[in-house]
């Protein structure tokens, strides 16, 4: 009987070590991928009035074997786009603007989970980047060309959210967030709320400024190894 209880001490023993050395010699890699959808707010929304699909992608390293994580966020979407076809016989002209969002985060993981789901929080800080480009689209040759970039501004921002995964297996994950920005005011172009006649792209667009206010709801495959 002595004999067992120590055989299955000992084995209890190796176990534990074996559990505690694979945490502390792994520090996970977090790589995300998927879409955004982007929620202008307050007078940023009375300006950029649209809803938009967009890009998310997140990097994230785990720091010393801890809860957090430390990386980085990139988003984008188009605001606003305005083409004149048939500007010339085989050229149409395009003018749009678009948003960029590059953040450095933290990440934190409360061990909270709810059935399924897995739930952490992040913030941070970063570039946020609107710009209004025009180019020309040749129909013949398919591609685009004359590229000009009319505006651009960039300001920092500030980032929060949280979200959480749904484990597909043992290093997939399907995983949603919310995100909020909020910056101090940026000029870009907007859509002019009165009809005009449109000669060229840009034509449709007026310069006008308000303080950054969004929010991003994403959907991303997640995969941690």
């Amino acid at each position: 009987m002595l004999a067992v209880l120590l055989n299955n001490f000992l084995m209890g023993q190796d176990l534990e070590e074996e559990e505690t050395y694979y945490y502390e010699v792994k520090n996970s890699t977090v790589v995300e991928g998927g879409f955004n959808y982007f929620i202008p707010l307050g007078d940023f929304k009375r300006n950029s009035p649209d809803n938009h699909l967009g890009l998310d992608v997140t990097i994230l390293r785990q720091i010393n074997y801890s809860r957090f994580f430390l990386g980085f966020n990139y988003s984008s979407r188009r605001l606003d786009m305005e083409t004149v076809k048939n500007f010339e016989p085989q050229i149409d002209i395009q003018a749009r603007t678009r948003n960029f969002n590059y953040s450095a985060i933290a990440r934190f993981y409360p061990q909270i989970y709810l059935s399924i789901f897995e739930f952490f929080a992040e913030g941070g800080a970063g570039l946020n980047v609107i710009r209004t480009i025009s180019r020309d689209y040749d129909k013949v040759a398919a591609e685009y060309f004359n590229q000009i970039t009319l505006l651009s501004d960039f300001k920092v921002h500030l980032y929060g959210g949280g979200g959480f995964h749904v484990a597909l297996d043992e290093s997939w994950f399907l995983t949603s967030k919310v995100q909020s920005y909020i910056g101090p005011s940026m000029d870009f172009y907007a859509r002019r709320k009165e009809p005009v006649n449109i000669v060229f792209p840009i034509d449709a667009f007026e310069l006008t400024s308000a303080a950054y206010r969004a929010t991003t709801i994403s959907l991303s495959l997640t995969y941690i190894f």
